[in-house]
């Protein structure tokens, strides 16, 4: 009986898509859009971004204790390729990386 309700629920939870990776391309910079199928675009609001999904700059500080500080600055380009990971049952979009190679 357990076997058969942990079978039911495992089946149940793999139908939901709780998380999924996906693969997007950069269709425009400002405002961001993102297609990750021929129908589906994604905008701003959907996605959810990470340190690793932009760039460090060193920019100058007089008040940081170095003179210094590292600022993060998201920039994507047209043609672009995004590792995403699918939350919320895609609802929402964690950006993970830029597709270097």
């Amino acid at each position: 009986m357990v076997n058969m309700m942990q079978a039911v629920v495992q089946n149940i939870l793999c139908n939901w898509g709780l998380t999924d990776y996906a693969c997007g391309t950069v269709t425009a910079a400002a405002p961001l859009q993102v297609q990750i199928h021929e129908r589906l675009v994604l905008g701003e609001e959907h996605l959810i971004f990470t340190a690793g999904s932009g760039e460090y700059r060193l920019i100058s500080d007089p008040g940081a204790e170095t003179g210094f500080r590292l600022q993060l600055q998201q920039s994507f380009a047209p043609g672009e390729r995004l590792i995403l990971l699918r939350v919320l049952r895609g609802q929402k979009f964690i950006v993970l990386s830029k597709v270097v190679a």
